[in-house]
């Protein structure tokens, strides 16, 4: 296989992995809490709770003291019933929130029960990373009640955003793991070479800053022979080792950034 056609087979399934792949478990999720609400509303009696309080300011206040977690591992929890319209009054269903006021001021007839056909929210506040969730379903019986998430939870784009990060940080994860191993084996092969480059009773260059150059010079040995050539002639010339040390280690840490630039391209390049 080309190198143009790894980058793109790589590429594909990179897109495939931090796209793609959240957007469908996050799919499945939404399945998921979705069957386990209709099981729940079709073993439980909406009779046996309490009526819900007349849709508008009344609900939305009864709904935010609900918010509270709860210890259950069930994602939901039932609220209230909703009740239906008094057969002993005159109801009139209103469209609009501030029409509630009007209607049931001091001249409205004693027998009048005005009502708000105002459909419930899902999400109790759309823009928070975690929220509440909240539907109204009928039971067994098709008698509607409310039913809310026993905790907030992420939901929609909030939900996939959070598949996307928690695949990102596996796929950092697991490039740092061979990254990891690949540094582990060629530190190991620079041990052992270190050990046979140096004759028996020879001064040697700092143990760690010498290892250190083998592995990220293997692609240009070059570097490595020049920098102890050069360690070595001060030796010769009478400078003691603790300086020649120093200049060693300098010269490894000035080269540093640059040599492991580039043999991270190297392992990129053998990689594909």
């Amino acid at each position: 296989m080309s190198k143009a056609l790894k980058i793109a087979a790589f590429l594909l399934v990179f897109i495939a992995l931090t796209n793609l792949l959240p957007h469908s478990i996050a799919h499945r999720e939404q399945l998921r809490r979705d069957a386990l609400l209709r099981l729940e509303t079709s073993q439980f009696l909406a009779d046996s709770l309490s009526d819900c309080p007349r849709t508008g300011p009344d609900l939305d206040a009864f709904l935010l003291k609900e918010q509270s977690p709860t210890k259950e591992s069930n994602v939901w929890k039932p609220l209230c019933r909703v009740p239906d319209l008094p057969l002993d009054k005159v109801s009139v269903v209103l469209t609009h929130r501030n029409q509630l006021d009007s209607c049931g001021h001091r001249w409205t007839p004693s027998n009048l029960n005005c009502s708000l056909t105002e459909p419930l929210v899902f999400l109790s506040d759309p823009r928070d990373r975690y929220t509440w969730a909240r539907l109204q379903l009928p039971d067994s019986l098709k008698k509607q009640m409310i039913w809310m998430s026993s905790r907030p939870m992420a939901w929609n784009e909030h939900l996939v955003a959070e598949y996307q990060n928690r695949i990102q940080w596996i796929l950092i994860t697991l490039m740092g793991l061979i990254l990891t191993g690949l540094l582990t084996v060629r530190l190991k092969r620079s041990i052992e070479e270190q050990q046979m480059i140096h004759e028996v009773g020879q001064p040697i260059p700092p143990r760690a800053a010498e290892i250190l150059l083998i592995s990220l010079a293997a692609p240009r040995p070059w570097m490595l022979a020049d920098t102890n050539q050069e360690y070595y002639e001060m030796l010769e010339t009478g400078l003691k080792k603790k300086f020649a040390d120093r200049w060693y280690r300098t010269q490894v840490l000035c080269s540093l950034p640059h040599l492991a630039l580039h043999s991270l391209k190297n392992l990129v390049k053998n990689a594909l």
